[in-house]
């Protein structure tokens, strides 16, 4: 009878544990509206192993963005912000062998410990130039203080 009672009393206190899986631990995201401030491709191209990313969450952030764009590309960007209420997200892609590339940002979430940016390299039918290139997107997100992950897909 002790070895029944025993067996039912471990059996409840197995039961009663919470798995990861549960409403208290699982993780609710919230999907972050974003505004495309620029888009295109890079002509005069570094091949990147991988993409570069950057936050751009100050106006001397901004001008070091702006200076490396025009050193490394020969582009100019030009956009003026006084970053109290958002933050800029810049991403090149690596090098792509024609015009037909592009990247894009499928989507940004932010859970309770951080924000995740969901990007995504596009190819598009069409007319190919073969010139070799990087394609870049600069996004206007709120201003968060959670660390901000890239995912590329």
């Amino acid at each position: 009878m002790k070895k029944i009672i025993i067996l039912a009393i471990a059996s409840l206190g197995i039961l009663g544990c919470n798995d990861d899986n549960s409403p208290e631990t699982t993780q609710v995201e919230n999907e972050i509206a974003f505004e495309i401030i620029q888009q295109g491709e890079f002509q005069n191209t570094i091949n990147f192993s991988e993409p570069q990313t950057s936050v751009i969450t100050n106006q001397i952030e901004l001008e070091q963005m702006k200076a490396e764009m025009v050193n490394q590309f020969g582009d100019i960007f030009l956009y003026e912000d006084d970053f109290s209420t958002h933050y800029l997200l810049y991403i090149v892609d690596i090098q792509q062998p024609d015009n037909r590339y592009s990247i894009t940002i499928e989507s940004i979430y932010e859970n309770t410990n951080s924000v995740t940016v969901n990007v995504s390299s596009v190819f598009t039918d069409g007319i190919s130039l073969d010139t070799v290139i990087n394609p870049f997107i600069i996004v206007k997100i709120p201003k968060t203080n959670k660390p901000i992950n890239f995912v590329f897909n």
